[in-house]
């Protein structure tokens, strides 16, 4: 092991093959409902001892390029992390 690296949403599709090719690391994964990204708190204490932190949750459904709307959880998610 050369060390741990968190990921939201790594139950994903990209998260999901991140955490099987990261072979050489511990990988704490940060999803709902263990971790709700958008507590920092909750982020905060997950993240302990990580190296790393890669950012992948998202909410699809209300923010993306098709509805043409901002989600404030995704705002929220990418500032805790």
């Amino acid at each position: 092991m050369t060390g741990k690296i968190a990921i939201t949403g790594s139950s994903g599709t990209i998260g999901t093959v991140m955490m099987r090719e990261l072979t050489d690391y511990e990988i704490v994964p940060l999803d709902l409902p263990q971790v709700d990204v958008r507590n920092y708190g909750a982020v905060l204490e997950a993240i302990k001892g990580c190296r790393a932190v890669i950012h992948l949750a998202w909410n699809l459904k209300d923010d993306n390029w098709d509805t043409g709307k901002i989600s404030p959880d995704n705002d929220v998610m990418t500032f805790n992390v």
